[in-house]
């Protein structure tokens, strides 16, 4: 019985690239509706560079306690 529903899952429509482009687009267009109104709180809490200088930081710290073990 198995074997009989995997065929069946394959009977769906291939995705063409008309389909892909399309679904990007649709993606693309729902996401600028969305942010649009939140840009300016999102972007300038991101811009400020703090998460940037955090994640830097702690790389050397895992480096030098991973050397210090072995």
């Amino acid at each position: 019985r198995r074997n009989e529903h995997e065929p069946g899952k394959k009977k769906q429509r291939e995705f063409t690239q008309a389909d892909v482009e399309q679904a990007i687009t649709d993606l693309a267009q729902r996401r600028q509706v969305q942010q649009s109104p939140q840009k300016p709180g999102r972007r300038s809490a991101g811009s400020s560079g703090t998460d940037a200088d955090t994640l830097p930081a702690q790389d050397p710290s895992f480096d030098t306690v991973q050397a210090s073990d072995a």
